[in-house]
């Protein structure tokens, strides 16, 4: 069947870049994770001296480092695995169409019996194939070796809190995804997020210092990122929904701009 050659030629194509970023994730998060069974009475001395606005600047609550939930968000979900996975899906998501097209491939895909439709939704769900790949992979990371040094911290909320990384990730590679069916081009549909993504960044972090930036913080996807109350209270159906919305509406206006454009062949 056609859906399972273009759903799985696309899953091949990104298999080495999903094998080194996983690699990378579970190294850091367990390592990071076993590192506060050494750390622990250490961070408590820490969080006395260590200046409050200093951490504000990374998005960290310092009152809260020593705590187990406090260590694994101001450490792996507060600015590293961000980085990580809003890169792992950008870019997958920019060259799921735009490289096809730029390299000439997307030619010999469409010239088999599959409709441009049928090719946009598989090269999508081959992209959030790989991101619950690499978000299982992560929970797994942490969660195991939290088991292993009897962390305190429960796996409801660490599963909450990958939830939320990975629906910020997914809506970013989901708008590259979009942009890269829409326009073809590669380049665009990486600046585009990316650029958005620390513009957002910038915005959550500076209205922790300012009042008058909380209008436009609203559009920050960081705003909604929200992982120290998905610590606190686990999965906001609310915070699910919106990110499930916004990743259908943007997927299905690049279908609508991928059904109409004109492609370079």
């Amino acid at each position: 069947m056609f859906f399972s050659s273009i759903f799985l030629k696309s899953v091949r194509d990104l298999r080495r870049s999903l094998f080194w970023w996983s690699l990378a994730v579970v190294l850091y998060c367990s390592l990071i994770t076993f590192l506060y069974d050494a750390m622990a009475d250490s961070l408590v001395q820490l969080v006395k001296y260590y200046p409050p606005e200093l951490g504000k600047m990374f998005g960290i609550d310092i009152s809260t480092l020593a705590s187990p939930a406090g260590w694994i968000y101001a450490e792996i979900y507060a600015m590293m695995l961000p980085i990580c996975f809003i890169a792992f899906f950008v870019f997958s998501g920019a060259n799921a169409i735009a490289n096809e097209e730029e390299t000439r491939t997307l030619e010999i895909l469409l010239s088999e019996p599959v409709s441009r439709g049928r090719l946009y939704i598989e090269k999508f769900v081959a992209l959030i194939f790989n991101g619950v790949v690499i978000s299982i992979v992560t929970f797994i990371s942490i969660a195991v070796p939290s088991i292993i040094i009897s962390m305190d911290i429960g796996m409801g909320k660490i599963v909450a809190a990958t939830l939320n990384l990975t629906l910020m990730a997914t809506l970013l590679g989901t708008l590259a995804f979009a942009i890269s069916a829409s326009l073809g081009k590669r380049r665009t549909s990486l600046i585009i997020p990316v650029g958005f993504a620390i513009i957002s960044y910038v915005s959550d972090i500076a209205s922790m210092f300012a009042s008058w930036v909380d209008g436009i913080n609203r559009f920050s996807i960081f705003n909604y990122y929200r992982i120290e109350e998905a610590f606190e209270n686990g999965i906001d159906l609310g915070i699910v929904l919106g990110f499930v919305s916004s990743i259908t509406l943007v997927t299905f206006i690049g279908y609508l701009r991928f059904q109409r454009r004109d492609l370079r062949f």
